[in-house]
């Protein structure tokens, strides 16, 4: 089950790892997961259906919650603990009962002296997992600055809003970044 999960992990390595976790489920419309609450544990979630959320606080003192995601399935959630000593930065609600293990973060402590291969596989699927999300976040952001824009300069402005200063650099420079994707260029606007 963890192999599918985690596919490098062994099928040895898959029954060590269910060694150190916490089998449990959760009915609908459970909040599995705390936004602003201090852990690191992770979820490898089995079965179910459940929602992402984060709340937010807005320029005016208001505050309001997003819906970030809709999932299903085998995934990996919590991840982002793995990495940073902070609070958690969403909830998660469930939409229908949800099967999964737990692994505390003291567990995944022993987990790494005992068994350093099977931590070291974890922490790689979180990785990618993290960097995964990021990526299509990213896209996301880009592409709907994209195509909300009608010209290039807004497509510019919106882009300088909201991720930083941007330019547009020059066509030698381009050239030397991108040789073997200069016949694709992306079109802004």
């Amino acid at each position: 089950m963890f192999r599918k999960l985690i596919p490098s992990l062994t099928e040895e390595e898959s029954i060590i790892l269910k060694g150190y976790m916490q089998a449990g489920q959760v009915p609908q419309g459970c909040v599995l997961m705390e936004m602003g609450k201090d852990e690191q544990d992770l979820y490898f979630i089995i079965s179910g259906q459940y929602d992402i959320y984060q709340k937010v606080s807005l320029a005016n003192n208001n505050s309001s919650v997003l819906h970030l995601a809709s999932l299903e399935g085998l995934n990996l959630i919590g991840e982002i603990n793995l990495f940073l000593s902070e609070a958690r930065s969403a909830s998660i609600l469930t939409r229908t009962e949800c099967k999964y293990f737990k692994l505390h973060h003291n567990k995944l402590e022993a987990l790494l002296a005992e068994h350093p291969q099977i931590a070291a596989k974890i922490y790689q699927h979180a990785g990618q997992t993290v960097a995964k999300r990021l990526r299509t976040m990213q896209e996301n952001i880009y592409n709907k600055m994209v195509e909300t824009s009608e010209t290039t300069h807004e497509a510019l402005k919106h882009m300088n809003k909201f991720v930083g200063p941007t330019k547009i650099c020059s066509l030698r420079l381009s050239e030397k970044l991108f040789p073997t994707c200069y016949q694709k260029p992306v079109k802004i606007g």
